[in-house]
């Protein structure tokens, strides 16, 4: 028996590799996010989205490596 689930899949981008997240997205068929993303002085992010993503499954495409 095949489980079926309800959960919407949301996909959100970091801010080192937009273009990548974007790429997955597609081949995903899913509409990559929009997060608004603030940084304090001491360096911590708090991601805010523009939907709820509560009780969804939600991914964050982050790279380790720095932006240009």
């Amino acid at each position: 028996m095949d489980k079926v689930t309800t959960k919407r899949m949301a996909l959100y981008s970091g801010r080192t590799h937009p273009a990548l997240a974007e790429e997955v997205a597609q081949h995903l068929n899913v509409q990559l996010g929009e997060a608004n993303i603030v940084e304090f002085a001491n360096g911590e992010l708090r991601p805010r989205f523009g939907e709820s993503i509560r009780g969804g499954d939600v991914f964050i495409m982050q790279t380790h490596c720095g932006f240009d």
